[in-house]
């Protein structure tokens, strides 16, 4: 529980779920946290504001893959 209150209560930048598959405890963190931007490879209602599809599931193409897609939106606008 205290680390669950951790996730929840801080106001992080962005939230990165590196879960692959569903994990009841990980989608009430997704969903009870501060964080102003949630990022996942899985699908799931509407907790996160990026999904990206990845053939290889790692921590490091994720943030990797997500640093492409927000300069890639940056350039846009």
């Amino acid at each position: 529980k205290q680390y669950i209150n951790f996730f929840i209560s801080k106001p992080f930048d962005i939230l990165f779920d590196l879960s692959k598959e569903d994990n009841p405890v990980i989608d009430y963190i997704c969903a009870r946290s501060l964080a102003k931007f949630k990022v996942s490879t899985r699908v799931k209602h509407n907790l996160f504001d990026l999904i990206i599809k990845m053939k290889q599931h790692n921590s490091e193409s994720l943030i990797e893959e997500t640093r492409r897609t927000l300069n890639n939106f940056n350039r846009k606008s």
